[in-house]
């Protein structure tokens, strides 16, 4: 496989840091990481773009992969001011 345009941040906690799907995507140019002990001793992680992967769920890697890809690369809503409607005035 080639590399990506767009690499990913991959934080992995908890899980085979040699498992070959991870030596995959770090040659595929995604940047991943592995977490310390001080990750891993927690019940419980949260956040906005965390995913639960446990060993025997590591063929829902590509999945997580997809959506992570989907969330990087979705176009933001832009702000746009709401134009007024200029009344004109009639005077009797």
């Amino acid at each position: 496989m080639g590399t990506t345009p767009t690499p990913l941040r991959i934080l992995v906690v908890g899980l085979d840091w040699d498992d070959p799907a991870f030596a995959a995507l770090r040659d595929q140019g995604h940047w991943v990481a592995r977490a310390e002990e001080a990750l891993e001793g927690y019940d419980l992680i949260m956040g906005p773009r965390c995913w639960r992967l446990i060993p025997e769920h590591m063929e829902f890697l590509p999945l997580a992969l997809k959506e992570a890809r989907a969330y990087a690369r979705a176009a933001r809503p832009k702000v746009t001011k709401k134009k007024e409607k200029k009344r004109g005035t009639t005077e009797a």
